[in-house]
């Protein structure tokens, strides 16, 4: 899976890439192979924000995008929150009878 990470009105380190990388890697889990690639924007110009879109092999996408006081509790909830819409999009695809 493709990760690519990316920040605007805020410095952009090693270590936060890493880290939205391996927490990105380790939330998707077990829907891995249901993942093309992942986008992760962070911006700091009004409010601090993250947003995760993931890039589904089927062409869809499950995006989210959290606003808090600081930058990387915003990473981690987003990534949080995208995992688990991805989980509910993986279900509800096995409830229909769609594989993904």
């Amino acid at each position: 899976m493709r990760i690519g990470v990316r920040a605007k009105g805020t410095a952009l380190d090693e270590a936060l890439v890493s880290k939205a990388r391996t927490k990105l890697r380790c939330a998707v889990g077990r829907h891995a192979a249901a993942v093309r690639g992942a986008a992760v924007r962070l911006a700091a110009e009004e409010t601090l924000r993250c947003r995760v879109r993931l890039h589904l092999v089927d062409g869809g996408t499950v995006e989210t995008e959290v606003v808090e006081p600081e930058l990387e509790a915003a990473l981690e909830l987003a990534i949080d929150r995208a995992a688990a819409a991805l989980a509910r999009a993986m279900d509800t695809a096995r409830v229909w009878g769609s594989e993904r």
